[in-house]
């Protein structure tokens, strides 16, 4: 920090070089910096460098003025955030026929389809962990709050009837709380070919709706979508 600010103070020419080269700085702090210095460039290549590109592109529209480079920079990053502010600068720049409309309908375009792209690559990944063989603890987890059907849920997994049965008997006894015991039950005795779609299945047909929405939420959830991309498709075949 201290070699840029002094460079910042002392010697512009010599800015760029130490943000190129150098990466243990405060990058939003120096950038801010370097705005108030009117070294925009500087700016906008440290916002581009961290990765901050609705940063990077608010110099090129608020600071640069160069809508053309905005539009090239938004093309590179093709992020929704990043089409937005550069649609928004265009729909207050008129092009040279006069009719600002013209210039903001790519940018309008380009956030409606990287959105859908987005969109739809959210449910293709959501249609392939469908077929994923659940984890029983996440199953457990979602379905916990409704014990007293957990003996017909046991049944659509394929869970034996020894181990419904001694399943029903701690809940009886009222060690339901002990989940930990009653998953590892589940565990050894859960069917492999269970998939996530039969879950789902399985809680509509016993009008569990809340509990399926829940379900759907939760399969859609970045971390759950890493963890079951790892693990094989069932095979039905």
């Amino acid at each position: 920090n201290l070699l840029i600010l002094t460079a910042i103070k002392a010697d512009q020419t010599r800015v760029m070089k130490y943000i190129t080269q150098l990466n243990n700085y405060s990058a939003p702090d120096i950038a801010i910096i370097a705005i108030s210095s009117e070294l925009y460039e500087e700016a906008f290549a440290i916002f581009k460098k961290h990765n901050d590109n609705t940063s990077a592109i608010k110099v090129l529209i608020n600071n640069i003025h160069d809508l053309d480079r905005a539009h090239e920079f938004a093309i590179k990053c093709n992020q929704p955030p990043v089409w937005s502010l550069l649609s928004e600068a265009q729909q207050k720049e008129p092009t040279k026929t006069g009719d600002p409309s013209e210039v903001t309908q790519v940018g309008k375009l380009h956030v409606s389809q990287t959105r859908e792209n987005t969109e739809n690559n959210d449910e293709r990944e959501y249609v392939s962990i469908l077929k994923k063989s659940p984890e029983v603890g996440d199953v457990f987890n979602l379905t916990k709050s409704h014990s007293t059907k957990w003996d017909e849920i046991a049944i659509a997994l394929e869970v034996d009837e020894s181990t419904r049965t001694s399943v029903q008997h701690d809940i009886q006894l009222g060690d339901n709380g002990k989940l930990d015991q009653i998953l590892q039950k589940w565990n050894e005795a859960v069917s492999s070919d269970v998939t996530w779609e039969k879950i789902l299945q399985v809680l509509e047909s016993m009008e569990l709706s809340e509990t399926a929405s829940e379900v759907k939420q939760f399969l859609k959830k970045p971390s759950i979508i890493k963890k079951y991309s790892k693990a094989r498709d069932f095979d039905s075949s």
